[in-house]
């Protein structure tokens, strides 16, 4: 009896404690922003690699989910879901973790360190075969993206081209269009340009440029400000200029 007694009062305690300091069901749902998806869990954000409704996930140290990219070796799709991937995401896994090989592909390389900014891996011409942009330098006078592809039948990686951006670098890719996008910028002249891959060739699918003349006062302060808009090469409107990007769909960074 005194056991029995025992026992239900320590059930009452625990049910005195939790209506007392109700526990509070930690709610986890997907937040997006223009910088991209996360996953939130309470107060805090998922990091590191996450089972997320039958998938696996990774999010960085900043939260933001990683897609279109290898991570230990792990092919992580356009939605971030891990994927095997083919027999490529081996081979550019050992590339980027080869300084011999990178320093061989002209990727920018100082004092024994490869300065990559982004390593994106996708299926830009979507035929089955996954290709790599590796966006890389140090400052806005070498940053490029270097474009490769893979040979299923050679079984190597294929240099295609390195796109010099200046200030900018890798911006998206649009999957409606097969395009993927850099921009950068010099001496007020900016530009964002569109390549797609063709027959083992990285082309280039249009061209725009924004160039701005500013009046000054001779105090060198700004008066106004005059915007000139091209589109391969054609001087066009600012809305045809903003019109081009709602036709290429959506940008997925």
């Amino acid at each position: 009896m005194q056991i029995l007694k025992k026992a239900l009062i320590g059930v009452f305690c625990v049910i005195s404690i939790l209506i007392m300091y109700p526990i509070s069901i930690v709610h986890a749902e997907w937040k997006q922003d223009s910088t991209g998806w996360w996953y939130t869990e309470g107060n805090s954000w998922a990091t590191g690699w996450k089972y997320i409704n039958n998938s696996w996930y990774y999010f960085g140290k900043d939260g933001y989910m990683a897609h279109d990219t290898i991570i230990n070796n792990y092919y992580l799709n356009s939605d971030g879901v891990y994927s095997k991937g083919g027999e490529e995401v081996d081979a550019y896994w050992n590339a980027l973790n080869d300084n011999s090989w990178l320093q061989e592909n002209g990727i920018i390389f100082k004092n024994g360190k490869s300065y990559i900014e982004k390593a994106v891996v996708l299926d830009v011409n979507q035929d089955g075969i996954l290709d790599m942009l590796i966006w890389n330098g140090t400052c806005s006078a070498d940053y490029k993206v270097s474009v490769f592809t893979y040979s299923n039948s050679k079984e190597k990686i294929i240099k295609l081209k390195d796109i010099e951006t200046f200030s900018g670098g890798y911006l998206g890719y649009s999957s409606s269009k097969k395009v993927f996008l850099v921009s950068g910028g010099h001496m007020d002249n900016y530009f964002t340009d569109g390549y797609t891959i063709e027959d083992d060739k990285c082309v280039n699918y249009y061209e725009s440029t924004e160039h701005v003349d500013y009046l000054t006062d001779n105090n060198r302060n700004v008066i106004s400000e005059s915007h000139k808009y091209t589109l391969n090469g054609k001087e066009v409107s600012e809305k045809e200029y903003n019109d081009n990007w709602i036709q290429l769909g959506e940008i997925k960074k």
